[in-house]
């Protein structure tokens, strides 16, 4: 039996700021997005699908789409799924259009809202907008929380500050940049980085996203983006297919049953040289992991024993 799955959807990379942080290298020139066709059968398959409980929507920026994501919203909600919408604010221009916005989300039937907002987003968007947002979404049904990006000198705390009562009652998620996307350029002294053994190196799970590179990926975490582990194009199989093909994965069958600990305690043995080998601290585990699955020629060196590994715990016939 399977749990009940989430699934994303990353419409477009194109969005209306260049921040240095951004894990997916979006900006107002990118040219990377899935065809309005494609979205649509996608959705069409999902929303027929009895294992998808919600689907998430972002980019880029997909209110830049503002009617097509609105569209988007209510025909997943109209057939009794929930939807989560990710975006950066640029809309709330005033309160007026901040409660026009949010009262037509609303109206379309979305479940929750993320704001994203931190130090590398404030060149491009004032503060005072984000406070039209929260406002407005506080005056509606949905649920909104406040993302915010940050490294060890962009802590975004002064930001929080300006933001003042109009933050207040909101959930507030502070995560530390990754180097991906745009992100690689992030000197390391500025990433805050755990030594490894205080890192609990299991995958906090998978989330299928079909991804504005046309490429579907087994999870959500950003750095997957820079790996070529995909699940293959979208619209060459159906969802329930894709699925499929993910439980029949060795490599994710054993990052399911084993952990990333056990793969990283193999590659360090029979690889030791290797960029994953010599890791001795990250950002998360979503940043092993992304080290691991770049390693081609250690992972290669290690497929039999996978493999086998996989057969034992029973995830592969």
């Amino acid at each position: 039996m399977r749990k009940p799955q989430s699934v994303g959807l990353n419409i477009a990379a194109r969005r209306n700021a260049t921040c240095s942080h951004c894990c997916v290298a979006g900006s107002p020139r990118a040219e990377a997005h899935l065809s309005a066709e494609q979205v649509d059968n996608i959705v069409d398959d999902l929303i027929a699908h009895p294992d998808v409980c919600e689907v998430g929507i972002t980019g880029g920026e997909p209110l830049l789409q503002a009617r097509r994501v609105l569209s988007l919203i209510k025909r997943i909600s109209a057939a009794g799924m929930k939807t989560n919408l990710t975006t950066n604010g640029f809309w709330a221009i005033t309160p007026e259009r901040a409660a026009r916005m949010t009262a037509d989300l609303e109206s379309a039937g979305l479940s929750h809202l993320t704001i994203s907002y931190d130090d590398f987003h404030a060149p491009f968007i004032k503060p005072e907008r984000i406070r039209n947002a929260l406002d407005a979404a506080s005056n509606c049904s949905i649920p909104t929380i406040l993302n915010m990006c940050v490294s060890r000198t962009h802590d975004s705390l002064d930001l929080l500050k300006e933001l003042g009562d109009s933050a207040l009652c909101v959930k507030v998620t502070r995560f530390p940049v990754q180097q991906c996307g745009t992100g690689l350029s992030i000197p390391d002294e500025d990433l805050i980085v755990k030594p490894l053994d205080k890192l609990k190196l299991r995958c906090p799970g998978f989330e299928l996203i079909y991804h504005h590179d046309g490429k579907v990926y087994p999870c959500c975490s950003p750095p997957i983006f820079d790996t070529d582990m995909t699940l293959g194009d979208a619209g060459t199989l159906s969802h329930e297919e894709f699925i499929r093909k993910g439980e029949k994965n060795a490599l994710l069958a054993i990052i399911r049953t084993r952990g990333i600990k056990w793969l990283l305690d193999r590659v360090r043995e029979t690889s030791p040289f290797s960029p994953a080998a010599r890791m001795t601290e990250a950002v998360s585990v979503c940043d092993v992991c992304t080290i691991i699955m770049k390693d081609r020629k250690a992972l290669t060196k290690l497929r039999p024993e996978i493999l086998e590994e996989a057969r034992k715990t029973h995830m592969l016939p």
